[in-house]
């Protein structure tokens, strides 16, 4: 369990978040580390930073490599929407990766 502070010694909430990558594109999705791994890396590191809040990254992985934005027809974000729902996840941590054109 996480304490706040030495001022505030109670305990604080565990706070469950699940890191949600995705890629438009399957280009690239075939190497060792791909973005969706450096946006997991971004997104967990940011989790860490939270820490004091009670912040833990949890080990699934919702990852849509390949699929577009424009809809919610991905399975790792319908996973994902399913798993908020029944309570499995507080918080959601998503990097946003603006390409330079």
């Amino acid at each position: 369990m996480v304490r706040q502070s030495k001022q505030d010694p109670g305990p604080i909430q565990k706070v469950r978040c699940a890191i949600y990558t995705r890629k438009s594109n399957s280009e690239g999705l075939d190497q060792n580390f791909t973005s969706l791994d450096a946006q997991r890396e971004a997104g967990e590191a940011y989790v860490v930073t939270q820490k004091e809040k009670g912040w833990v990254a949890l080990p699934d992985r919702y990852d849509d490599g390949g699929f577009s934005g424009r809809n919610m027809d991905r399975p790792a974000f319908q996973h994902l929407l399913q798993d908020v729902e029944a309570s499995r996840i507080d918080c959601v941590v998503a990097y946003k990766y603006d390409p330079v054109a």
